[in-house]
């Protein structure tokens, strides 16, 4: 009996688990912006030139 219980237990935490970790996945994706590739490689270039600096090269060629 205690053998039955046991595996219940694990079984109810392991399948909760999983299920929370789902919807805390599901909860931080719901609302992402979706943009254009264009837009995603100059929102890229500007984060990388604010991170590491301009690095020399004129990015005008990209817009």
């Amino acid at each position: 009996m205690a053998e039955a219980a046991l595996f219940f237990v694990v079984l109810l935490v392991g399948v909760g688990g999983t299920l929370l970790l789902y919807l805390l996945i599901e909860g931080e994706t719901a609302e992402s912006e979706t943009i254009d590739r264009d837009d995603a490689e100059a929102h890229a270039r500007r984060r990388a030139a604010e991170r590491y600096g301009g690095g020399g090269q004129d990015d005008s060629e990209y817009e």
